[in-house]
């Protein structure tokens, strides 16, 4: 399905789920690109400070696209696009919003310094959920860069509610601002922690949440969307969009960011919507 292709972008080097060694887990990513399911797979996100120690542990001749994570601001932005990294590709570049008490202003340096990176480099501007991120989100889109948002609580390990999520699905299908996901590592909403609260949102749901505020859905009912326990019924809906469908989804949800790739995989195949050559 052209819905799920090079859509899950393996943030595995991003801390707090890291299983291993950054060694192992760079194999690892290059392991999944050996792997039939390959085709969803999107881009290895790379912490800005980690880019010289990832080109050293890349085969000779390999040459991997990555999602740098932008640590330091607008000065970061504009002493990246100045660096060259063996064996690594810069297809695009996340830079979070830090100054909660003027995001506006934030984005704006962001949106100046981001004009230094070469064409053809996809630009993400993490957008915080704190007042003012509305009017940031409009600056971002008004100069064709991407938005993002954090559904997993980012450093504050607080699940983002179905609320915030739904609002800001809104603002930013409305403001026709493509955006990327961060913190899908299941298919569904769960409690792998064995918490009474779920822990995680699902990549199903959203998918679903996406597609109904496209649709002209009220906020409401984004948020039953992804808190729905109905899976049976999901996966029907999923299954039943035409191309056109996937793709309008697709022009606004870019990627989604997952800690763990085959246990979401896995879950896609669980409910039919992938499946393994045999």
């Amino acid at each position: 399905m052209s819905l799920f292709g090079e859509l899950i972008d393996d943030d595995a080097l991003l801390g707090g789920a890291r299983l291993s060694t950054l060694a192992a887990l760079v194999e690892r990513h290059l392991g999944y690109r050996r792997q039939w399911f390959a085709p969803m797979l999107g881009r290895l996100a790379v912490p800005d400070r980690e880019l010289a120690e990832v080109s050293r542990l890349l085969p000779g001749g390999t040459e991997l696209g990555v999602t740098v994570i932008n640590t330091g601001g607008a000065g970061g932005l504009v002493a990246l696009a100045h660096r060259t990294i063996p064996g690594l590709a810069i297809e695009a570049v996340e830079s979070p919003l830090r100054d909660l008490d003027d995001l506006e202003s934030n984005a704006a340096r962001v949106v100046a310094a981001a004009a230094e990176l070469p064409e053809g480099i996809d630009i993400y501007v993490e957008l915080p959920y704190a007042p003012g991120w509305q009017a940031a989100a409009e600056l971002v889109e008004a100069e064709g860069l991407l938005g993002k948002i954090r559904i997993d609580g980012g450093q504050s390990g607080q699940l983002a509610s179905a609320e915030q999520v739904a609002d800001q699905l809104s603002v930013l299908i409305e403001g026709d601002l493509p955006f990327s996901a961060a913190g899908l590592d299941q298919a569904w909403p769960g409690d792998p922690s064995g918490l009474e609260t779920p822990t995680r949102h699902g990549l199903l749901n959203l998918l679903a949440a996406v597609e109904a505020v496209i649709d002209g859905a009220e906020q409401h009912d984004a948020v039953n969307q992804l808190q729905a326990g109905d899976h049976e019924g999901i996966v029907a809906t999923i299954v039943g969009w035409d191309t056109a469908t996937q793709d309008r989804i697709r022009r606004r949800l870019r990627s989604v960011g997952c800690r763990q790739v085959p246990d979401l995989i896995d879950d896609l195949v669980a409910v039919g919507l992938l499946a393994p050559p045999t």
